[in-house]
């Protein structure tokens, strides 16, 4: 994302940039030229964040910002760099007291017998419960995709949404106003809410 206003009186020419495009095209001593913002040269913010791939897809949506996100065709979640595990999120409207009480899940609760697969001890369980199995189910499976063969980019269609995810997001401060205007209405997905909230109140 390149933005280029011209003063007109001065014939100056104010650039705003990524720094990728410095590095690209090898524009490190133009690097001279910082300067804070003008009338004619819009504050650009960069953000961070730490968040699951149900959000990023909803901060992706604002395509006039410049987006960067870590990539699940590349990742491998098999190797040491991760740990060797898949990191999910929680929802913000799961509680650690929640997840704290809930008795060890099972991933062995499918089971089949004779062809026929049916569940069995899941009466008892809560949502939380569901919600921990279907995420140790999707580990258990991706690992042994890996394992059997397939690539990381062929894996990835069994992870969640839940599954941890970083972003790197760039804009222009008033298209952080129009992101923040969308992200903090109640109507806004109560994940991107609790994530964006807080940093709305930092930086307007």
């Amino acid at each position: 994302m390149i933005g280029i206003k011209v003063n007109n009186d001065n014939n100056y020419v104010y650039v705003t940039l990524n720094y990728r495009h410095i590095i690209e095209n090898n524009w490190l001593d133009d690097l001279k030229y910082l300067c804070e913002p003008t009338e004619y040269h819009e504050k650009r913010i960069c953000v961070r964040f730490i968040t699951d791939i149900g959000v990023t897809r909803e901060a992706n949506r604002h395509r006039v910002d410049s987006i960067a996100e870590s990539s699940t065709r590349y990742c491998n979640y098999s190797k040491d760099k991760f740990n060797g595990e898949i990191t999910y999120t929680q929802p913000c409207w799961i509680e650690d007291e929640e997840i704290e009480k809930v008795s060890p899940y099972r991933t062995d609760i499918i089971q089949q017998e004779n062809g026929v697969i049916y569940e069995q001890e899941t009466s008892e369980w809560s949502v939380i419960d569901w919600w921990l199995w279907s995420l140790a189910c999707s580990e258990l499976a991706y690992m042994k995709l890996i394992n059997l063969g397939w690539k990381a980019q062929q894996a990835r269609n069994v992870l969640p949404l839940n599954t941890q995810s970083e972003l790197i997001h760039t804009a222009f401060e008033s298209d952080w106003k129009h992101f923040f205007k969308l992200r903090t209405a109640p109507s806004a997905h109560p994940m991107m809410r609790d994530l964006v909230e807080p940093l709305k109140n930092k930086l307007f």
